[in-house]
């Protein structure tokens, strides 16, 4: 009891500094954009951390899609060659659209920034689903149902997860319509502050409030679900890594939207804090709607 206390108490402190901080840069939100300029706006980092957060969506949805066929050929009682086959044509399919999908959305005027963006991307999908299809695979040759259950459901808690934060995401976008920095500092549209519902929009450039691209990054995270070794040890260390390292990947996207005056400071801001509150809450109603469905047969 004393410790759920504890954690509570912590847990409220977190939620009182953050909302500190929010209101504290929510005041300055017009002021640091105008510090940061459009002057590192075609910058490297700024374009390449930009265009890999729009697409960094396709390395969860693959682990997600993938459990989902893992789960669906073990129902059926067929030749464990005929299985294999299916997961390997299922990655070849993914790997060949989002390839194609990143060709198609995301060009660039600049072409050795443009082939770098392309290459670095192909080469993380390739290695994620050959990694992913690997383990999916010896599971497969071993028959281990079990894991292939705990795959399924953390697919689905995952799936909850994107769904959630991204339903929240883009009614956010439609309900306030901020303006964009780079709407307000070079095309002359008002500014609005944070949960301000503006009246007068300009299409795209009122999209600014929460960030998609910072929010996609964050939904990286949804790995660590996934990660059940025998060692518990060895599960807290994978797990902080991942998060570190999750953390600087969405940190570089917040900055390069920034950089690219696409946000303010509190878009990517309340986009970091959802990523953690729906990682943290999603598995406990998952989990509750689990039970239920148990319980009701």
């Amino acid at each position: 009891m004393f410790l759920n206390k504890k954690k509570n108490y912590i847990w409220i402190a977190i939620l009182i500094v953050f909302l500190a901080y929010f209101i504290s840069i929510a005041l300055f939100d017009f002021k640091i954009a105008q510090l940061i300029g459009s002057d590192f706006k075609n910058n490297w980092f700024s374009i390449f951390f930009d265009k890999f957060g729009s697409c960094l969506i396709i390395f969860p949805l693959f682990i997600i899609t993938n459990s989902f066929v893992l789960k669906m050929i073990t129902n059926y009682k067929s030749n464990k060659s005929i299985k294999v086959i299916i997961m390997i044509l299922f990655s070849f399919i993914y790997v060949t659209i989002s390839i194609l999908s990143i060709f198609l959305f995301e060009k660039n005027d600049n072409t050795n920034l443009y082939i770098t963006f392309i290459s670095v991307t192909t080469f993380l999908l390739m290695l994620h689903v050959f990694f992913i299809n690997y383990f999916s695979i010896k599971l497969i040759l071993k028959e281990d149902l079990e894991f292939i259950n705990k795959m399924f459901y953390y697919s689905c808690v995952s799936l909850a997860f994107l769904i959630i934060s991204w339903t929240n995401v883009t009614l956010f976008k439609y309900i306030f319509g901020r303006n964009r920095p780079e709407a307000v500092l070079e095309e002359g549209a008002n500014f609005q502050y944070v949960f301000q519902i503006n009246f007068n929009r300009l299409g795209k450039q009122s999209t600014s409030f929460p960030s998609g691209h910072t929010m996609s990054a964050g939904q990286i995270i949804i790995f660590t679900y996934f990660i059940n070794l025998k060692n518990p040890k060895n599960n807290k260390l994978i797990k902080g890594i991942l998060i570190i390292l999750v953390a600087i990947l969405t940190l570089n996207v917040a900055t390069s939207r920034m950089l690219m005056q696409k946000h303010f400071l509190t878009d990517v801001s309340l986009s970091m804090f959802l990523v953690i509150v729906y990682y943290l809450v999603t598995p406990i109603i998952t989990e509750k709607i689990q039970k239920r469905i148990i319980k009701n047969g």
